[in-house]
């Protein structure tokens, strides 16, 4: 089985995932911490790409798509061929059909240890953060939504172990098309923004008082939006900052046909240890020299 998603600016962001994933796992070979890749939205081990507008009128809510372009490998795939190898493979997914041919990988990668979870990737990550023992373990997260299925409290989580390095899709564009323009975002998806983004006034932060017209006006103030698809960007880089020790400054920006932006890869470093947090930087660095933009 294969998996429906992504377009061509998805290659861009599994080699930022497998450049940066690759050199965790040499920096760390020596150490004796027992060393983890989690893929907290595994899919089915490979993939077919979906045409672009298709994907972009999707992701709003993390639907799939139909039309389809050639097979290739996934992230899982990608990060069970990186050497030298992590000590456990952790793939969760909440499709069973994709469970299935995560199972099969165990065929095709015989000596590597594969645990595949069936589950709500926020509630496998939280039972992970909290039933392991964080003090001899590290991990390599990758964090690749559909859409905006990731909370927060999920992201506080990770950061509360100390010990993983994460590569995070944040789904830039989906969100942004939600910040209606007038501020009358609906009730429905201001709950999913309240839950995206954890315990902030993003109202504020995203909309300004609109200039009202008549002075003697005794209408309430309305809003506006005040932000771009960058200024949202630096709105989450700032709110990951305020909870992790590290977030790269840079990150990767991956925009559909149209050049309209759809997401942004940003790597974090949970571990507040001055020499994790230096590692992190240097691989950051290395890890997101690529074009900003995959489009066709």
């Amino acid at each position: 089985m294969t998996h429906v998603f992504g377009g061509p600016w998805t290659e861009g962001k599994l080699e930022v995932m497998r450049r940066y994933f690759a050199a965790y796992a040499q920096a760390l070979k020596n150490q004796r911490f027992s060393k983890w890749y989690i893929d907290a939205f595994a899919g089915a081990g490979q993939r077919t790409e979906a045409r672009p507008a298709d994907v972009e009128e999707s992701q709003l809510f993390g639907d799939e798509t139909s039309e389809v372009d050639d097979v290739k490998d996934g992230s899982v795939r990608i990060a069970l061929r990186i050497e030298p190898p992590f000590d456990q493979y952790i793939f969760v997914d909440r499709d069973r059909e994709h469970v299935a041919a995560l199972e099969v990988l165990r065929k095709d990668f015989p000596t590597r240890s594969i645990d595949v979870r069936l589950g709500d990737a926020n509630q496998v990550l939280k039972e992970l953060c909290k039933s392991t023992n964080w003090r001899n373990t590290r991990a390599a997260v990758f964090i690749d939504p559909y859409g905006m299925q990731v909370n927060w409290s999920t992201l506080e989580a990770l950061a509360a172990t100390g010990a993983v390095d994460i590569a995070l899709l944040f789904p830039t564009g989906p969100l942004n098309r939600m910040l209606v323009g007038d501020g009358n975002v609906p009730e429905e998806w201001a709950k999913r923004i309240d839950e995206h983004l954890g315990p902030c006034d993003w109202r504020t932060g995203l909309y300004k008082v609109a200039e009202q017209g008549n002075l003697f006006s005794q209408n309430e103030p309305s809003l506006r939006k005040a932000t771009t698809a960058d200024g949202l960007r630096q709105f989450v880089l700032e709110r990951l900052k305020s909870t992790f020790p590290f977030v790269a400054e840079e990150q990767l920006e991956l925009k559909n046909s149209r050049d309209a932006v759809l997401y942004h890869l940003f790597i974090i470093c949970a571990n507040p240890a001055p020499t994790a947090v230096r590692l992190a930087k240097k691989l950051a660095s290395n890890a997101i020299k690529l074009p900003r933009t995959r489009k066709r």
